[in-house]
Order: structure tokens, then C-alpha cells, then sequence
């Protein structure tokens, strides 16, 4: 098994929480929530921890799918699995790369080194990217996966495409609704996007949407996929991986959603923000751990082997 991978990991877990530990700590928040920097701090550890066990389930995911890939690569699904592995790889290290990235970025704004409108389109166009990115391979991969088989067109997949429409349209109705999409209207606050309508449309909602799609598209495929794949531990493997993908687009979903109500967190109280911080780490750690079972079982076809 390819252990660069895992020194990688490693090495960016190591520099985020060096950066946060660095990071001088918001005094607006220690007033706001009436705590000290020391309870602060601690309390980020609660996130910081685990945020990289989820990096580490995000990690192994990848690298065993990527590396039953090589072994049957000589197959159809050898090659679908490569790709599919190549978009689980672009989104596992872009978890601990966008955090890093992120957590620069706030330690250049809290020591005046940069501008927050500046952090706040670095972070948005750098997210997006890794969605796009990602999906895509993910769901390049699943259509190798089923072009050669028929497409189940059920009465349960046209329901979950609506839901996903009626989302889509309500993302798009909330964010417009924000009154700090482009600017923030609370002092000391920070815009969402820090971009004109225009631009917050076509290169970040509508882009979503689209990732979104692809994802969820991706899902169906290999959800369909294993229905008719040959082996029962390889079946369960797929399986895990497709409603894996799911949990992670909704977890996307959810990240979007809590940015467009962003007025409304700010006034959670800190044990009610952290509730919600904690349900969406919840979230996104579903969706990779059950990556992860799927990898799991595919160590035990190649133990049979």
C-alpha cells in the first residue's frame, strides 16, 4: 500500500494545527461568548481532533480503492475504479488542504496581513474548486461503470432528483435572501461571498448546483451498478462507496446552506454553534467512514485472492 499518502497526511495535520494554535484568538468572540482564551482553545480541540480522524478515514478510503484499481486494472472495472478513486483522492487531501489554506488565511487576517474579503474569495473559489474537481472523476467513473449496463429509471430516483431540484431552487432563493452575500451589514462581521450578484450566481451557486448534480449522479450509478456486479463482498464494497458520495454531497449541501444563513449562526449561543458544528462534522464523517467500510471489503476480496 502506497504509504506517501499517509506522510502527507501526516505532515498537514502537523502544519493546521500548528497555524490554529498560532492563530491569535478572536477577542471578539471571547466578550461575545463570555469565555477565556484558554476555554476557547480547548474547545477547539474538540473540532481540530475530530476533523483529522475524519481526514484519516478520507485518506484510507482513497488509497485502497486506488489501489484495488491497480490490481484488477486490466478489467473495465479496473479502469472505472482508477477514476472514480482519482476524484476520492482530489476530495480526501482537499479536506486537510483547505483547512490549512483556511487557517493561513485567518492568521494573515487576525495579524492584518491580508483583508478578509481577500480570505473569503480565496477560500469560496478554493472549495468550489475541489467540489468540481472531485465529483467529476467520481462521476466519470460511475458512468464507466454502467455503460454497459440499463439504467434503472424507478419511481424512488425521479423523487430523490426532485428533492434534489427543490433544494437546488431554495439554495438559490436563500443565498439572494442574505442581506451579507456582498458585504456584511454587521460590524465586525464578515461578507459571505464578498462578490456582486452577478458573480456569486454564475461562478459559486450555480457551479454548486452543478457539483451537487454530478455527485448525486454518481451515486445512482454505482448504487445501480452493484445491483448486477459479480461478487457479494464487492457488491457490499460499492455499495458502502455510493452511499458514502451521498452523505459527503449532503454534507457540501449542509456547509452551503449554513453560509447563506450565516446572520442567524452569529446569533447561536457558543454551546448551540457548536452543536451544529458537531452535526455537520457528524455529516461529512458518515460519508467517508462508510467510504472507508467499503475499502475495508475490498481488502478482504483481495485476501481471498
Amino acid at each position: 500500500m502506497d504509504k506517501k499518502y499517509y506522510y502527507l497526511l501526516l505532515v498537514l495535520s502537523v502544519i493546521y494545527l500548528g497555524i490554529s494554535l498560532l492563530t491569535p484568538v478572536d477577542s471578539a468572540s471571547l466578550v461575545k461568548y463570555n469565555v477565556s482564551e484558554f476555554s476557547l482553545r480547548l474547545i477547539g480541540f474538540t473540532v481540530y481532533i475530530p476533523l483529522i480522524l475524519i481526514w484519516v478515514a478520507a485518506f484510507y478510503g482513497f488509497v485502497v480503492f486506488k489501489h484495488y484499481s491497480e490490481i484488477i486494472k486490466t478489467s473495465s472495472d479496473g479502469k472505472a475504479l482508477s477514476t472514480v478513486s482519482k476524484g476520492l483522492m482530489v476530495m480526501s487531501i482537499g479536506l486537510p488542504v483547505s483547512s490549512v489554506i483556511s487557517s493561513a488565511l485567518t492568521y494573515g487576517v487576525r495579524l492584518s496581513f491580508l483583508e478578509q474579503n481577500t480570505a473569503t474569495i480565496i477560500t469560496n473559489y478554493f472549495s468550489l474548486s475541489l467540489a468540481l474537481l472531485g465529483y467529476f472523476f467520481v462521476m466519470k467513473g460511475s458512468r464507466m461503470l454502467i455503460a454497459k449496463v440499463q439504467k434503472n429509471k424507478s419511481g424512488l430516483n425521479y423523487l430523490l432528483w426532485g428533492v434534489f431540484a427543490i433544494v437546488a431552487i431554495l439554495y438559490i432563493y436563500l443565498t439572494f435572501q442574505n442581506p451579507n452575500r456582498s458585504v456584511s451589514t454587521i460590524s465586525g462581521g464578515r461578507a459571505t461571498y464578498a462578490l456582486p450578484d452577478i458573480l456569486i450566481l454564475l461562478t459559486i451557486v450555480l457551479p454548486y448546483v452543478v457539483a451537487w448534480f454530478m455527485g448525486i449522479l454518481a451515486a445512482f450509478n454505482i448504487l445501480h451498478y452493484q445491483q448486477v456486479a459479480q461478487g457479494t463482498i464487492y457488491r457490499q464494497a460499492l455499495k458502502y462507496l455510493s452511499t458514502g458520495i451521498l452523505f459527503i454531497v449532503i454534507s457540501s449541501v449542509f456547509v452551503q446552506f449554513l453560509g447563506v444563513v450565516g446572520n442567524s449562526l452569529q446569533n447561536l449561543s457558543l454551546t448551540s454553534l457548536l452543536v451544529v458544528v458537531y452535526i455537520l462534522l457528524g455529516i461529512i464523517a458518515l460519508g467517508y467512514i462508510l467510504i472507508a467500510f467499503g475499502a475495508k471489503k475490498l481488502t478482504k476480496i483481495e485476501e481471498v485472492v
